[in-house]
């Protein structure tokens, strides 16, 4: 702080040539308790104090008596541009146990650089108006700071992160395995990738995946359901508003989807039910990076990676102008197809083991296995909910089973009726699966040219997994 920040002037000054009767019409226009004593040209040459007058008033000095015997020539000043600490300012100037009348009259007098001419003074009263202030100032950037603190925690709580590595697809779903393949290479890059397939059969699980295996995975991984949320929330949603956007929007504003994911990746999941307003607002995000709060006039930047999913046929809904063409070609820049478990039978028995490891942990159940009967009816049963109908039968039947392993009983009602394909047909659906395993590990080694390090990276499993594969399969190397 400067003392010329806070410095108001003086309302009166002498000479050393007044008189007792010039001093008192003078103090009488000044609320301070001193004036200032200065020559012809506004040298500072001391202080004249009303206690100094009061004092000549009580001797009945005659009113043309001249005051130069009578004022102070020490004077203790401050430069006006000079800083000062204010504790050091409050405490060493106007403390009251200084033994100066300085100190006493709870004032400073500023003078300019030189030291010689006067600028102003500083009162106590002026001190503490100004640090009152101060302290509100502070009070309120303290308030604005702990309000952005909390604003970031919250944001950080909303954070969600990738929850399934390309090593947990792999290991569950060998028939899907060239096209992890081919998204381990895909996640590397920060291209709009498009996945579709029918509900269930893990188009968020793949999404997980490709954001654990980018440059992005330290990063937010947020989702939002296109589907699930109102579509006059939608646009709030993603880009968040400003303060009075709108009748109930909250006094602070709100962060968007797309803050939250900057840095990270944006989860688009059924984006086919996204409206056709906020498909265009959309497209300039994927285009410009940046776009504009719901009542905002400023644009904010951000830097995420858009993943996108559909149950439906965007291109028909293309077709049938109900979903924006460009839009549809910036997201399906990588596409990839889920297939339903109809097409790919071979992964029952290994989605099962996976479902009853994962169920394990969380229902505290202490299930071993399922036996040849319940496997046979889920190996004939169609499964229209994909892998999520089935994890939903799994958790059902670990429920009532406990410990063990799954017997037919354990299955739903609507299973009881469904053909058994007996062990038979599941020994055979193992050989297939172990036919397909084969097939995919030498592929990834002929790419690989032989290196095994690189060959169990791109399949996603430990050097130590793949050759215990290479022996149990006889795989020539």
């Amino acid at each position: 702080m400067k003392p010329k920040d806070i410095m108001e002037p003086f309302q009166a000054t002498i000479h050393p040539d007044s008189t007792l009767d010039t001093a008192i019409k003078a103090m009488s226009k000044c609320r301070l308790n001193i004036l200032p004593v200065t020559d012809a040209g506004g040298r500072l040459l001391g202080i004249f104090t009303r206690s100094m007058l009061l004092n000549l008033v009580r001797e009945r000095k005659p009113l043309d008596t001249e005051i130069k015997p009578h004022f102070y020539r020490q004077v203790v000043t401050v430069p006006e541009d000079e800083f000062y600490d204010v504790e050091k300012l409050f405490g060493e100037f106007l403390g009251t146990k200084r033994n100066t009348n300085f100190g006493k009259i709870s004032t400073v007098i500023v003078t300019d650089k030189s030291g010689e001419y006067l600028s102003g003074v500083v009162t106590k009263e002026g001190l503490i108006q100004y640090l009152m202030g101060e302290s509100f100032k502070l009070k309120k950037r303290l308030e604005a700071a702990l309000e952005a603190t909390q604003e970031e925690l919250r944001r950080v709580k909303l954070k969600q992160h990738s929850k399934y590595s390309f090593r947990e697809l792999l290991d569950s779903t060998p028939s899907v395995s060239r096209m992890v393949t081919m998204a381990q290479k895909a996640a590397r890059q920060s291209s709009t990738i498009l996945i579709q397939g029918e509900s269930g059969t893990g188009k968020e699980w793949f999404a997980h995946a490709l954001h654990k295996a980018s440059q992005r995975a330290g990063g937010p991984f947020i989702t939002v359901n296109c589907a699930a949320i109102p579509e006059h929330l939608l646009e709030s949603e993603f880009f968040g508003y400003d303060e009075g956007a709108f009748t109930g929007a909250s006094k602070k504003g709100k962060f968007g989807k797309l803050d939250m994911a900057h840095g990270g990746t944006l989860f688009l999941d059924e984006i086919g039910d996204m409206s056709p307003s906020l498909q265009s607002k959309i497209l300039r995000v994927l285009q410009e990076k940046e776009f504009y709060r719901v009542g905002g006039t400023e644009k904010v930047f951000v830097d995420v990676r858009v993943i996108a999913a559909t149950n439906q046929p965007l291109e028909t809904l293309v077709a049938q102008k109900k979903f924006r063409e460009d839009l549809f070609y910036r997201l399906n820049v990588v596409n990839f197809t889920m297939p339903p478990l109809r097409d790919r039978r071979e992964d029952i028995p290994s989605l099962i083991d996976y479902f009853i490891k994962e169920l394990n942990q969380t229902l505290n159940t202490g299930v071993t296995g399922i036996s040849d009967d319940a496997l046979g009816i889920l190996m004939g049963y169609r499964l229209p909910g994909n892998i999520r109908e089935l994890r939903n039968i799994m958790e059902r039947a670990m429920i009532f089973a406990e410990s063990g392993k799954i017997t037919q009983t354990d299955l739903p009602d609507k299973l009881q009726s469904v053909p058994n394909r007996g062990p038979g047909a599941v020994v055979n659906m193992m050989a297939v699966v172990e036919r397909k395993e084969r097939e995919i590990i030498i592929e990834a080694l002929e790419n690989a040219e032989g290196n095994k390090s690189r060959a169990a990276k791109l399949l996603g499993m430990s050097r130590s997994t793949l050759y215990e594969k290479i022996r149990k399969f006889d795989i020539s190397c």
